[in-house]
C-alpha cells in the first residue's frame, strides 16, 4: 500500500544485495566451524522470509506466544502487511550458511523518519485484537519518549522481529544480527538504531551488544496500570523495552 511506503530510500551507490558480515560458527551435525554471512534479503527471496518468520519469529515472540497469534490468520496477514514495506526498502538482512541458499535467520530492519508516522497509519490496517494490542503495548513504552526529540535525529534504523532457525539456535546468531546493524548504519550515515524489545532473551542479547535501556517496564506493573492487558498474565518474559545503540 502506498501509503504504508516510507519516505527514506535506500541510496543507489551501495549495491544491493551487499554482505555486511560474516563470521565462523558451528555447522549443523558437527563441530566443525564453516563460514555464515549476513546479507540482505533479496526481493525475490521475501516469500520464503515471511515463511520463516510465521514458523519462528511469531511462535517465539512472548506477546504473541501468550496470545496465540501465530495460530491466528489474521495477525499473520497484519506482519505480512507490515514487513512488505520494510523488504521493498531494501533494508531487512537475511543469513545463509556457506555453500547453502536455506534461510538460517532474518532480521527484519528498516530506516523509519520522523515524518513516516508508520506506526499510526500501520495500525489502521490491522484486522487481528492480538497485533494491535501487540501495538498498544508498545504504545505504553513510548508515551514519555521520543526517539527522534531525544538523540536530535530525523531517521534512524530500526528493527520489526528478529529470528533464528531454531536448528541453529545456540550459535550465538542473533549477537552477528545485532552487531551488523552498526554497519548498516555507518554506511547509510544513521546515527543510531533503535528497537522495541519484547523477551528477556533479546533484550539480554541487546545489552551485550552495547544498547542503551531508554524504557523498561515489567509486564506485571503493565497488567496493574492497565488492567485490560490482564490476558497476558502468563506471559514468559519479564519486561519490555525501548532500547538505542548509539552508532
Amino acid at each position: 500500500m502506498s501509503d504504508l511506503a516510507f519516505i527514506w530510500k535506500r541510496p543507489n551507490t551501495i549495491a544491493f544485495p551487499k554482505v555486511w558480515h560474516t563470521f565462523q560458527a558451528r555447522d549443523l551435525d558437527s563441530d566443525e566451524l564453516i563460514e555464515y554471512r549476513i546479507q540482505d534479503l533479496p526481493l525475490d527471496r521475501f516469500d520464503e522470509a515471511l515463511e520463516h518468520m510465521n514458523a519462528n519469529y511469531n511462535q517465539d515472540e512472548p506477546i504473541a506466544q501468550v496470545l496465540d497469534g501465530g495460530k491466528q490468520t489474521e495477525h499473520l496477514e497484519d506482519y505480512k502487511l507490515a514487513w512488505r514495506p520494510m523488504a521493498e526498502q531494501k533494508v531487512p538482512l537475511v543469513c545463509f550458511k556457506e555453500g547453502s541458499d536455506e534461510i538460517v535467520g532474518i532480521n527484519m530492519l528498516f530506516v523509519i523518519n520522523k515524518d513516516d508516522h508508520f506506526m499510526e497509519k500501520i495500525y489502521g490496517h490491522f484486522k487481528s485484537q492480538v497485533t494491535k494490542d501487540i501495538f498498544d503495548l508498545m504504545m505504553i513504552l513510548y508515551e514519555n519518549f521520543d526517539p527522534f526529540q531525544h538523540y536530535g535525529v530525523d531517521e534512524y534504523l530500526s528493527s520489526f522481529g528478529l529470528s533464528v532457525s531454531r536448528k541453529y539456535r545456540g550459535r550465538s546468531i542473533g549477537d552477528h544480527f545485532l552487531a551488523t546493524r552498526k554497519n548498516l548504519c555507518n554506511e547509510f550515515a544513521l546515527k543510531l538504531t533503535h528497537t522495541f524489545f519484547t523477551s528477556d532473551f533479546s533484550n539480554h542479547n541487546a545489552d551485550k551488544a552495547g544498547f542503551e535501556t531508554n524504557v523498561a517496564i515489567k509486564y506485571e506493573d503493565v497488567i496493574k496500570t492497565h488492567p485490560r492487558f490482564n490476558h497476558i498474565k502468563n506471559i514468559k518474559s519479564k519486561a519490555m523495552t525501548l532500547k538505542t545503540m548509539v552508532c
